[in-house]
């Protein structure tokens, strides 16, 4: 496969996983800070008052605080020379959940609704359970509500990975393999997707109409079929099939956890089931809708799709034996 195409990224879910679990721990304890600054001169709030705070506050905390997280990983990971230069930032103006080009990544606002939600829902919840609401949903003792706030254990660690959670982790590393191959491309002192002899400017126009936000079948199918798209989207369907397959993050899974899901993985991929279509997670299948199998040249295209979802699955059950000798080491 050329350019770069075996990129493997999907390795890295679980490291993600507990980088966003910490980040959201961050957000919930500088919540209840900025709460008792705001309102400890204060003898009561409403609900509608402390939603309203909670709405304006939990955005502006939690996107500061993922990006900081997600920064420090990307620079690890692709011990970046131009470092100064890395930018992720979430933007309100994408048509598209991610975008990325040489040392920038933006992500699509959107992606972090569900997770503010249910931010809110536990943080409310838990006023609410030890009795810091009253009858009249107000809130007298703001001392007290401080210290519920600052007890909440935010689902610590994220043993099962809520979809909001997944998604955003499948965008950023989508967008982190576009980063590598980009990166790799400008070391070659080529431009990006220079490896288009023909008709790159039909290509070149497709791609404009689809970050416009078009969705033109044909564009679509010229943009899936790029080496670029494919191993970024083989990242991403990996992802879907490890959330259907491994509940947890593996870090905090036991050694018998461990076990069981090598040997769910290990059979899922000896059986080929990631090529068939019962077996298809929602990405692969809108991947494969584009494409008609009957069609030799578009086959072929698919055909190199999932034998990268192959070759990525193969790379984590891989890293999951490593991790499951060095766990019985230990013991």
């Amino acid at each position: 496969m050329k350019l770069h195409e075996v990129i493997s990224y999907s390795n890295y879910r679980d490291e993600l996983l507990s980088l966003v679990d910490n980040a959201l721990h961050d957000t919930v304890a500088s919540i209840g800070e900025i709460f008792y600054q705001q309102y400890s001169n204060q003898k009561l709030i409403s609900y509608d008052d402390f939603y309203l705070f909670l709405d304006k506050t939990l955005l502006r905390i939690l996107k500061n605080n993922i990006i900081k997280k997600f920064r420090y990983f990307t620079k690890h990971i692709l011990n970046m020379e131009l470092a100064d230069t890395l930018e992720i930032q979430f933007s309100k103006n994408l048509t598209v959940p991610g975008q990325a080009s040489n040392t920038e990544i933006l992500l699509n606002i959107d992606l972090l609704d569900a997770i503010l939600e249910n931010l809110k829902n536990s943080i409310t919840q838990e006023l609410f359970n030890q009795n810091d609401f009253d009858e009249t949903n107000t809130i007298h003792n703001i001392q007290r509500a401080y210290k519920t706030i600052k007890s909440i254990k935010f689902k610590s660690p994220i043993y099962k990975i809520s979809n909001s959670v997944a998604k955003l982790i499948y965008v950023f590393i989508h967008e982190l393999v576009h980063m590598q191959q980009d990166l790799k491309q400008n070391k070659q002192s080529k431009e990006y997707r220079s490896y288009l002899t023909n008709d790159q400017q039909i290509f070149n126009k497709a791609i404009d109409s689809i970050m416009s936000g078009k969705r033109d079948k044909n564009d679509l199918k010229l943009y899936l079929s790029s080496p670029q798209e494919i191993s970024a989207y083989a990242n991403e369907a990996v992802l879907y099939i490890l959330h259907e397959l491994i509940e947890d993050n593996i870090n905090y899974a036991s050694i018998e956890d461990i076990k069981f899901y090598l040997k769910r993985l290990s059979i899922f991929i000896k059986n080929g089931n990631f090529m068939k279509e019962e077996y298809y997670s929602s990405i692969m299948a809108n991947y494969a809708s584009y494409f008609d199998k009957t069609n030799y040249s578009e086959y072929k295209i698919f055909k190199r799709f999932y034998k990268l979802v192959g070759k990525l699955l193969l790379n984590y059950r891989d890293n999951l034996k490593q991790l499951l000798d060095k766990k019985q080491e230990l013991q």
